[in-house]
């Protein structure tokens, strides 16, 4: 009898958890269990890959590591997570779309996407695990979808290079999404495609936030 006003309290604010997500999802906005930390245990086997709302970054994350929890907040996959916890009728870009990336050199350099709010474009940079930070995309597509709500997103710096033979290089260079860089088609191959670009220092403008030079 000692462990029925404790379910009690479970089964109340279980109630109220469940009414209030609906209500949320009616008014466009992502529910409360968006916002939970997923819960990381200690010698467990994750059931297959699941998936979780990080609110920092406006995007569905990959649970990595192994996993105690049978929390709500976990989702079995990608797209149940986004259909749960993202805005979807919101027609104003995310304040994070304003904000600056940030870089640092205290581990290995990786690469995203930040929206450039002076430009209004979707550009790489580089970045590292040792801050955290708010204008950040795993895709030029999702960038998009947050920061320029009016538009439907399309691919531009991070389509495949796709190039055909050619006498007068009029678009020799091309941004490699995984390097971060601009880099030249073999000679006598030009860009047939959006990404495409006839200087090294209009590609870099254009995709990356990087100031180094481009390989060739």
């Amino acid at each position: 009898m000692k462990c029925l006003p404790r379910l009690l309290i479970f089964l109340r604010l279980f109630i109220e958890q469940v009414f209030s997500e609906k209500a949320q999802l009616k008014n466009g906005t992502a529910p409360i269990v968006c916002y939970l930390s997923p819960y990381l245990g200690n010698g467990c086997v994750l059931s297959g890959q699941q998936w979780y709302y990080n609110p920092k970054l406006s995007s569905c994350i990959t649970l990595k590591g192994s996993s105690c929890s049978s929390s709500r907040h976990l989702f079995k996959s990608l797209s149940l997570c986004e259909k749960t916890c993202q805005k979807t009728s919101s027609r104003r870009p995310s304040s994070v779309c304003f904000q600056k990336p940030e870089g640092g050199m205290c581990s290995s350099v990786h690469h995203a996407w930040y929206f450039d709010a002076r430009s209004r474009l979707c550009k790489m940079f580089d970045y590292t695990y040792c801050k955290k930070r708010l204008n950040f995309f795993l895709s030029e597509l999702k960038c998009e979808q947050i920061c320029l709500p009016h538009t439907t997103p399309k691919a531009f710096c991070s389509l495949p290079p796709v190039y055909k033979h050619c006498r007068y290089r009029k678009y020799p260079w091309y941004f490699d999404e995984y390097k971060n860089v601009c880099l030249v088609y073999p000679s006598h191959r030009c860009g047939t495609n959006s990404n495409r670009f006839r200087t090294n220092a209009e590609c870099m403008k254009r995709c990356s936030y990087s100031k180094g030079k481009a390989s060739s």
